[in-house]
């Protein structure tokens, strides 16, 4: 004669069951977003100053900080050190755009107002993926901290209102 499982016992297994599966969902889910975020690192590819590799970057960096940190799912990511360097390499590249801007505004006629533009846009990128306190680590930041002071934001109406004389003074003495 079969015995039948009382009411606790059969809902006790479901529920395990129900848990076991949960478990197996919630890891196999783990290692799906873990191997996202590395193809996204990955995806980045060389480094350019553009808008497709900013979102590239972008991307990565949305992946990786949705990974679960309690569990440690940040450190399973084996290429974090990539995304570390392709941010570098964007923002040092913005930098430098601005510093060669400001170096050829004579010989190749570049107004004031492209390189606040561009003074603008690093600063921006430089605020975006680091810390002020952080800012000193970036290649060609000492300088850039220069054209800062000089095309930044807060002195665009003082560029708008200069840079006709500027301009002008700049090409008389050449």
């Amino acid at each position: 004669m079969k015995k039948k499982l009382s009411n606790r016992s059969i809902l006790l297994i479901v529920l395990s069951s129900f848990a076991i599966i949960f478990l197996g969902l919630s890891i196999i889910t783990s290692v799906v977003n873990v191997n996202n975020t590395k193809k996204a690192i990955d995806k980045i590819g060389e480094v350019k100053y553009s808008i497709e590799t900013e979102e590239k970057i972008d991307n990565a960096i949305e992946k990786y900080e949705k990974l679960d940190r309690n569990i440690g799912l940040n450190k399973r990511v084996s290429n974090v050190k990539e995304l570390e360097d392709a941010k570098f390499n964007y923002v040092r590249l913005a930098i430098k755009k601005a510093i060669v801007l400001d170096n050829r505004k004579v010989a190749d006629g570049i107004t004031n107002e492209e390189i606040s533009l561009a003074v603008n846009e690093a600063k921006e990128k430089l605020e975006k993926y680091y810390k002020e306190n952080e800012y000193e680590t970036i290649t060609g930041y000492s300088e850039f901290k220069f054209l800062e002071g000089k095309y930044g934001t807060k002195n665009e109406s003082e560029n708008t209102q200069n840079n006709t004389p500027s301009n002008s003074e700049e090409i008389e003495i050449c």
